[in-house]
C-alpha cells in the first residue's frame, strides 16, 4: 500500500501546470495495477471532473509521462451506502444530544447527513468534557 500511495505521490509531482494540479485535486487514488491507474471521483469534486472522466487522455498522458511508460485510467465508483446504513445513520444523527438541542433552538430539522473524510479524533475540541455539556 506505501509503495501505491509513492505512486500518487509521483503523479502529484509530475503536474506542472495548474490544469494539471485541477484535474488530480478532483480525484482520489484507488491503486495501481501493472499499467492501469484506478482514480475515484472525490465527492466535492469540481464539475469539470466529468468531462475528464470522459476524456481522460490528458491524465493519462499525465500518468504516462510520470511513470515512463504507457499508462491506462480506470475510473472506479464509490461503493453507496444501503439504504438500511443510511436510515441508521440519520437516526443516530437525529438522536444525538446536540442535534436535539440545535433542532430545537432553531426550530429545524435534519435535512442531509455526510460523513466527513477524517473522524474527529478523540481530545479534539468537539470532543473535550468541558465541551460536551
Amino acid at each position: 500500500m506505501e509503495a501505491e500511495q509513492g505512486a500518487w505521490a509521483t503523479l502529484c509531482a509530475a503536474a506542472e501546470t495548474p490544469k494539471q494540479r485541477a484535474m488530480l485535486e478532483d480525484f482520489e487514488f484507488d491503486r495501481m495495477e501493472g499499467g492501469r491507474l484506478r482514480l475515484r471521483k472525490r465527492a466535492d469534486a469540481s464539475p469539470s471532473a466529468g468531462w475528464t472522466m470522459q476524456k481522460p487522455q490528458g491524465l493519462a498522458d499525465l500518468a504516462s509521462s510520470a511513470f515512463g511508460r504507457r499508462i491506462e485510467i480506470e475510473f472506479v465508483e464509490n461503493a453507496a451506502p444501503t439504504k438500511q446504513a443510511s436510515d441508521e445513520v440519520a437516526a443516530d444523527v437525529n438522536d444525538h444530544p446536540l442535534v436535539q438541542e440545535a433542532m430545537d433552538l432553531f426550530g429545524a430539522h435534519v435535512v442531509q447527513v455526510r460523513r466527513t473524510e477524517q473522524p474527529v479524533k478523540e481530545g479534539d475540541s468537539a470532543t473535550t468534557p468541558e465541551n460536551q455539556g
